[in-house]
């Protein structure tokens, strides 16, 4: 168990890590990695605005944190809870399986997310 929650520790300190840094750089530079769907379509995917949310909310600005991505900021609490019960259960158990539950929350998440995706485009959606 020790091992496990040493490991995770450091993965979760490398992922802030490398945001923290990546908000800060994006800051600066005053660009960021740019979408490839938006590239290459011009549409916004379900994901477009999740840098500029992040960035938003180290500076807790929520407002604009909500306004880059509303979904995403609406069920951030939601992947919170749904991450802190998967790394829970890896660190106690050595389990990465999802249980019945959580896998149909996995599942309705991607399934608003691509109508999120969908409704941001249409034209008479001016956010």
């Amino acid at each position: 168990m020790k091992k496990r929650l040493k490991k995770t520790a450091i993965i979760l300190t490398a992922l802030i890590a490398v945001g923290v840094v990546y908000g800060l750089v994006t800051g600066w530079l005053g660009f960021g990695i740019p979408c490839p769907v938006n590239f290459l379509t011009g549409f916004k995917c379900p994901g477009c605005g999740v840098s500029r949310m992040f960035i938003a909310l180290m500076k807790l600005d929520f407002q604009s944190a909500f306004l880059a991505n509303r979904l995403l900021f609406i069920t951030l609490p939601l992947f919170a809870v749904l991450l802190a019960v998967y790394i829970i259960r890896y660190v106690r158990t050595g389990s990465l399986k999802s249980s019945k539950i959580e896998s149909v929350i996995y599942i309705a998440l991607i399934v608003v997310f691509l109508i999120f995706g969908i409704v941001r485009n249409l034209p008479w959606i001016n956010w």
